[in-house]
Formats: structure tokens, C-alpha cells, sequence
């Protein structure tokens, strides 16, 4: 840019900018470009297509928020550290978006509502995942959970609804974090020290067919599987100690349940199998002293109960 003859480089785009420019189509932004502020380029509902500089150093809340038309590839450079919340909320029809950057947060609604965004590098940098960081990504298929994510918001993932892979590297999970990914087949645990299967960690995940705990679990929390009608089988791994209820409850098609030699788990607690149709057999480890309220209340196949040990309570089926 040249004032007065003399010449000046752009470094930053100012807060709301571009705001609301219904007419502009496309942005090409030069390489002197370090910051990209709050809401620069907020609800352009007409841009198609965002060239970066290559050189950011940091996006702003909202930057792209609202650009609809956006279809372009993205490609987050290797200088940008840091991205504020909701910076790519409802960019409907970008398919791509290309991580190189050294960013360690992903905030609050990142990426929600990129309902086209097919694919996703969560890089080795990240700390923190916020709220709904990838809510109702529909086109998402697969997910890698770095080790380097020591926290996570709010159902980052819900609406999800054709996530089908995931690695989970991190021993960081929490309550209801794949809830209701409906596609959700395949999981697979890298981590070494993951100890806890928070609640509705695979709450509705109606697709899942087969998932291994890690050998290092002990605790197993409530309605963690509820609702998981595509498991047929299940193995408890000897190191779990402590379900708490409801933890298989209409899991309709689970017809089979079996626990490691040498489990530690001494209680099977309220409603844990409470619908599920087609357990017609179980085994009860040897540690295990009482059965909850209701454990196999319509588990209509079931007709045999094994009880290696011994019971201290009553039975309430």
C-alpha cells in the first residue's frame, strides 16, 4: 500500500473489517499479513473462495463465522499459534481444511456447523479442546485424539453424525464425549494410562460393533454403552473394579458378556443390563458379592445365571 509515495505493508486486518460485505467473493491475502482479528470477515455469506498469506500468526474470534459460501481449501500455516473461538462457525460448504499450524487450544466452536468439513488434523500441539469445538461437523468421518489434549470442553463432537473411526492417543476422555455419533464403529485406545470410562462416553452410538478396553481401565461410570445396539459381544477386562448402573442398558443386540480371568470387580449394580434382549448366558466372576435393582430386568433371552462366588445380598432382578 503507498501514502505520499511512501510505501507500507499491510500486517493486520482490523476487527470487523470486511463485516457483513454481502458483495465480496473472494479475499487473497498478501504474505505481509500476521494477524487477522476478530470478526475481519465475519458473515461474507458471499465469499467462495480465502487465499491466507502463509505467514498468520493469528486468527480472531469469529474471522470467518457465518461465510457460507467458502468452499475453498484451507490451509492453516505453520506460523499461526493461535485461533480464537468460533473463527470457522457455520462455514457450511468447506470441505477442507488443512492443519499446519502450531495452534494448542482449538476454543469453543472452532469448526461447529461445518457441516461439509470431511477431514481434520488435530496436531501434536494441542492441549485443549473447547465446548462443541466440532459440533454437528456431519461430514467428519474420522479423528485422531492427540496425546498432547490434557482438556476437553463440552460435547466437542455432538452431532457428529458420520464420525466412523476414532483414535483415542490421550488418557484425557470425559463424561458423553462421543454421545450419539450414530456412525461410530470403530475405537481404538493408545494411551497407557487411561484408567476411567466416564459416563455416556458411547451413550446412542448405535453403530459401534466391537470396541477392546485397554488392560489399564478400573473404573467403568454409568450409561457408558447405553443404547449401543450394534454390540453383540463384550469382554470386562480383569483391572475393572467399579461399574456403576445402567452401564449396558438397551444394548439389544449384546448376546454375549464375558469378564477376564482374575477380575477385581465385586459388584454388578443397578439396571447395568436392563434390556438387553439377547443375553441368554452369564458368568458371574468369583469377587462379585451383589447384584443391583433390576441388573437383567428385561433381558427377556436370558436363562442362565453361573455364579462362581458367592452372593451376600438378595437378588432383585
Amino acid at each position: 500500500m503507498e501514502n505520499n509515495s511512501t510505501n507500507y505493508s499491510v500486517v493486520a486486518i482490523g476487527n470487523s473489517a470486511f463485516s457483513a460485505c454481502k458483495k465480496l467473493t473472494s479475499v487473497t491475502l498478501p504474505s505481509t499479513i500476521k494477524k487477522i482479528e476478530d470478526k475481519a470477515f465475519y458473515q461474507c455469506e458471499a465469499v467462495t473462495s480465502i487465499t491466507l498469506g502463509g505467514y498468520e500468526e493469528s486468527i480472531g474470534s469469529q474471522t470467518f463465522s457465518g461465510c457460507k459460501a467458502l468452499a475453498n481449501e484451507i490451509t492453516l500455516p505453520s506460523s499461526l499459534s493461535t485461533i480464537g473461538d468460533q473463527a470457522f462457525m457455520n462455514c457450511t460448504a468447506i470441505k477442507t481444511i488443512t492443519n499446519n499450524s502450531k495452534i494448542t487450544s482449538i476454543p469453543a466452536k472452532t469448526f461447529s456447523g461445518c457441516s461439509a468439513l470431511s477431514a481434520f488434523t488435530i496436531n501434536s500441539e494441542v492441549a485443549t479442546i473447547g465446548d462443541n469445538a466440532f459440533a454437528n461437523c456431519e461430514a467428519l468421518t474420522s479423528l485422531t485424539i492427540p496425546f498432547s489434549v490434557t482438556s476437553i470442553g463440552t460435547t466437542p463432537f455432538t452431532g457428529c453424525t458420520s464420525l466412523a473411526t476414532i483414535n483415542v492417543k490421550t488418557s484425557t476422555v470425559t463424561s458423553g464425549l462421543f454421545s450419539g455419533c450414530s456412525a461410530l464403529t470403530t475405537v481404538s485406545f493408545e494411551s497407557g494410562s487411561l484408567t476411567r470410562i466416564p459416563s455416556q462416553l458411547f451413550k446412542d452410538c448405535s453403530s459401534l460393533t466391537n470396541i477392546t478396553l485397554p488392560s489399564t481401565v478400573t473404573d467403568i461410570e454409568q450409561n457408558a454403552f447405553e443404547n449401543c445396539t450394534g454390540l453383540t459381544s463384550f469382554t470386562i477386562p480383569a483391572t475393572v473394579q467399579t461399574m456403576l448402573y445402567s452401564v449396558f442398558k438397551g444394548c439389544t443386540n449384546l448376546e454375549s458378556v464375558s469378564f477376564e480371568s482374575g477380575s477385581m470387580l465385586t459388584s454388578i449394580p443397578d439396571y447395568t443390563f436392563q434390556y438387553c434382549s439377547k443375553l441368554a448366558s452369564i458368568t458371574v466372576p468369583s469377587n462379585v458379592t451383589s447384584i443391583g435393582r433390576y441388573a437383567f430386568n428385561g433381558c427377556s433371552s436370558l436363562t442362565e445365571i453361573n455364579f462362581i462366588g458367592t452372593l451376600t445380598s438378595e437378588i432383585d432382578l
